[in-house]
């Protein structure tokens, strides 16, 4: 972060990186490059943490940075699910993608929700950088996995895991925000 800062460049461009990363990372996907995928993604996650942690240094965080963070953390996790989902797109596994992505959604959806209306809501097992870890990682592990067997382990066995806990947890992390705000609405 310190090389970045010195170097001028701004939080938005780090952010705009991460969209890019996004972007490479669903293509990798897309074409089943699992290891090269999961390390862009745990690479998008990075540049997610660190784009904040860089407008918070700067001084120049504030509503029209955080909007501009939220939205495209939205497009660069959709992009990433529509990569998976390119991935399987003729199998069973295509509906663990769509569980994950739906929870995801539904993780954000509920903190913005109730942020909207007024309670600060942050609760919850599964937010977007555990998503990113847990994703990441089972796509390069499964990829590791599947070439230290000599493919006894079917490639994507890892990611598949990954894809059913992140659909449980996120699914459990969005009715842990509801419940909350719920409490706080009485």
């Amino acid at each position: 972060m310190v090389l970045l800062l010195a170097a001028g460049v701004s939080a938005d461009a780090v952010t705009l990186l991460q969209l890019f990363m996004s972007a490479l990372c669903a293509a990798a996907f897309a074409l089943g490059w699992l290891f090269t995928a999961g390390w862009l993604l745990i690479g998008c996650g990075s540049l997610d943490v660190l784009d904040g942690a860089m407008a918070r240094k700067r001084g120049v965080d504030g509503p029209r940075g955080a909007f501009i963070d939220s939205v495209v953390d939205r497009y660069a996790e959709s992009i990433v699910f529509l990569g998976m989902a390119g991935l399987y797109r003729a199998d069973w596994r295509l509906w663990l993608v769509f569980a994950s992505f739906f929870g995801a959604f539904m993780v954000s959806y509920t903190r913005a929700r109730a942020e909207a209306l007024g309670v600060t809501c942050r609760v919850g097992l599964l937010q977007r950088p555990e998503r990113y870890v847990m994703l990441g990682f089972g796509a390069m592990g499964s990829a590791l996995l599947s070439h230290l067997t000599c493919a006894a382990v079917p490639e994507g066995t890892l990611l598949v895991a990954a894809l059913c806990a992140t659909a449980a947890m996120a699914h459990v992390t969005a009715l842990q925000r509801i419940a909350f705000a719920l409490r706080r609405f009485e």
